[in-house]
């Protein structure tokens, strides 16, 4: 068997490494559905602003139609006036003139308010269309990047786990019990050495100790945490 304190530190990197790679894999579907929607969202918008620019342009049509039918309404209670034979008539008819006058007045009002929330909301639409075209491409751009990512990360996931077995074929089977019990009791089976301590529990180890470990070349155990130990100061 080669060298264990190698191949077990290798296999530790190889399954922490896994263990992020399946983590950004898990990941990836969920940004690619937040893209997805943003995107919805942003032409869902825009056709809100598009459907009410097309309500406003068709209230003020028939508010149109109604002035032009109020004006010859106008014009012809007008033109009655001439026939009317007492001063009574003559009064009741002009103030019904000065109602529907009123009338236009009002309707003018609205269509000119209409006509400017219109060119308003005209210029609005037209910019959110253009920045929309923006940004559907940027988004299939991103969405499709994304995409290679998570192919590229299949297939190198696939790769390191065959790394890993292999490592594991070649191991003792007492040593991988060992190994996985650390992994469950403490997270991870492994911890370096650096400035003289153990950097899993960070308890300092024996002079002795310390020097077997710097030779990377023998399983030893953290007397504190029961950890193997590798020199990390390499």
């Amino acid at each position: 068997m080669e060298n264990p304190v190698l191949l077990l530190r290798e296999l530790q990197e190889i399954e922490l490494k896994v263990g992020r790679m399946k983590g950004d894999q898990e990941r990836y579907p969920s940004k690619i559905k937040e893209l997805d929607q943003r995107l919805v969202s942003e032409k869902e918008a825009a056709l809100r602003e598009k459907e009410r620019l097309e309500t406003l342009e068709k209230e003020r049509r028939w508010k149109e139609g109604e002035l032009t039918e109020q004006g010859e309404r106008i014009r012809k209670a007008k033109g009655k006036l001439f026939e009317l034979k007492t001063n009574k008539e003559y009064q009741a008819f002009l103030h019904e003139i000065e109602q529907m006058e009123n009338f236009t007045g009002q309707k003018e009002d609205e269509i000119l308010a209409n006509l400017e929330e219109t060119d308003q909301l005209r210029e609005s639409v037209s910019k959110r269309e253009d920045a929309l075209v923006i940004v559907e491409k940027e988004t299939r751009a991103e969405i499709s990047d994304i995409e290679k990512k998570l192919a590229q990360l299949v297939e190198e996931i696939a790769t390191t786990e065959k790394r890993r077995k292999d490592i594991i074929k070649t191991m003792d089977g007492g040593l991988m019990k060992a190994y996985e019990a650390l992994k469950v009791r403490r997270g991870t089976a492994l911890a370096a050495v650096k400035r003289g301590a153990c950097q899993g529990c960070f308890v300092n180890v024996p002079p002795q100790m310390f020097n077997e470990v710097q030779r990377n070349d023998t399983l030893i155990r953290c007397p504190n945490c029961n950890r193997f130990l590798f020199w990390g100061d390499d």
